[in-house]
């Protein structure tokens, strides 16, 4: 599987014909979990899922400097996209 990062107004450097100016992403993750009581039954009460904090790496590219610059200068980019994708291969 391969996945890549897109932070709106930064040009990465992906060399996949389908996601030119995007960052190729080395790994990701991202915790979730949901509190519950320990009784079992109809007086077991579940709490809303909590998502955790999305972390990505990726590579170094043209997008890096950038990127730093703008973590130092508390920017907020209006809009970050990621895109995985995955073979159909009957490979498995």
């Amino acid at each position: 599987m391969a996945a890549y990062i897109k932070f709106d107004g930064v040009d990465g450097e992906s060399l996949d014909k389908d996601h030119s100016k995007w960052s190729d992403i080395q790994s990701f993750s991202q915790g979730m979990h949901q509190p519950g009581a320990s009784a079992t039954g109809a007086a077991r009460r579940r709490g809303d899922v909590i998502l955790d904090a999305l972390h990505v790496s990726k590579e170094l590219d043209k997008a890096s400097p950038k990127l730093a610059e703008a973590v130092c200068k508390g920017k907020v980019f209006p809009k970050v996209e990621i895109h995985l994708t995955g073979s159909t291969s009957d490979s498995g």
